[in-house]
């Protein structure tokens, strides 16, 4: 291979790494903390959203510190709030995420941790979100949340990976298996590790 050849091969590598680079940044959402004026009424909101479910004589826990403003473009545009709560349904404390329109619009619930109980044996029990990301990957944009639980005495994380489109949040429970397996689920750089070493799986549509 000439001298020349090889100086093209490598320009062109850069430029096509570089157009990579400048794509994925384009394509980041962007994750805004939400005003206490704008909070307070989408915690109400939410909090109605749930209200036939929920036990009265359990707290309810609303994180003000975990609930976004999320944005893309002008496809995306959405308010996330997730609840943590004592379930009638479930007979376990649990995490959902409710999803609003920007006109503050319930558009859906999504369960983020919720296991039924059982008197017989210990289930995990959600204690509430620790963190939350976005994340570009083979076209995608992808929003995680790393959660903590409880199962008895015994703490762990959970993690829940979901893709965003315009006008829902979309579970994605094959890559968030795959996920689980492949690391210590202590970090948001852990989580997005492990979210390269997987393959694209084939997520049902809801």
């Amino acid at each position: 291979m000439s001298r020349s050849m090889r100086a093209y091969i490598f320009i062109f590598f850069i430029l096509s790494t570089v157009a990579h680079i400048c794509h994925a940044i384009e394509k980041k959402a962007l994750l805004a903390r939400l005003g206490p004026i704008e909070f307070q009424r989408l915690r109400i909101a939410a909090e109605a959203s749930i209200s036939s479910e929920r036990n009265k004589e359990v707290p309810i826990h609303v994180d003000e510190n975990q609930s976004f403003h999320l944005t893309l473009d002008e496809k995306i545009n959405l308010n996330l709030i997730p609840v943590v709560f004592n379930s009638l349904r479930a007979n376990n404390d649990v995490c959902v995420l409710t999803v609003f329109s920007k006109t503050n619009q319930l558009i859906e619930t999504i369960p983020l941790l919720y296991v039924r109980g059982d008197a017989d044996e210990v289930v995990e029990s959600c204690v509430g979100v620790q963190a939350v990301t976005t994340y570009y990957r083979d076209r995608q944009q992808l929003l995680i949340y790393l959660l903590r639980y409880r199962a008895g005495n015994q703490y762990g994380d959970r993690v829940v990976v979901s893709a965003v489109e315009p006008d829902k949040v979309r579970p994605l429970p094959h890559l968030t298996a795959c996920v689980s397996q492949k690391t210590r689920l202590d970090s948001m750089a852990r989580v997005r590790g492990a979210i390269n070493k997987c393959r694209p799986g084939r997520e049902k549509s809801r």
